[in-house]
């Protein structure tokens, strides 16, 4: 089993309750990290794998997980911008805001196509 699909089946199986051999598993692989603060619905968790193991450079070559984490890239650096930008001046936060809940949304509704 690849660490993608384990990740995947801990998706799949253990958000409400673990799985003590998954997190044996997972921990033995240094996984751990990718599966702290979860959402509780699987197709969103299993994109938010995706865009911290894409954002490590990990599976580089798989057009998904490259697709996601180009999003969580460019998150990123709106964030970064938003922090930079002072808040009552809404000309320009304004937009950085709309983009952000766009790329959001794109990466909340991913698995929902």
């Amino acid at each position: 089993m690849t660490d993608l699909q384990l990740l995947d089946k801990y998706c799949e199986e253990c958000l409400d309750f673990i799985s003590p051999v998954l997190l044996r598993d997972i921990e033995s692989r240094g996984l751990y990290s990718y599966i702290l603060r979860l959402p509780n619905n699987v197709a969103q968790a299993k994109a938010v794998i995706r865009g911290r193991l894409g954002k490590d450079g990990r599976y580089v070559g798989d057009p998904e997980i490259e697709e996601i984490a180009d999003m969580v890239c460019r998150l990123e650096s709106l964030r970064a911008s938003l922090n930079r930008l002072n808040m009552a001046d809404t000309d320009q936060t304004a937009p950085v805001l709309k983009e952000m809940q766009h790329l959001t949304d794109w990466l909340s509704n991913y698995y929902n196509k």
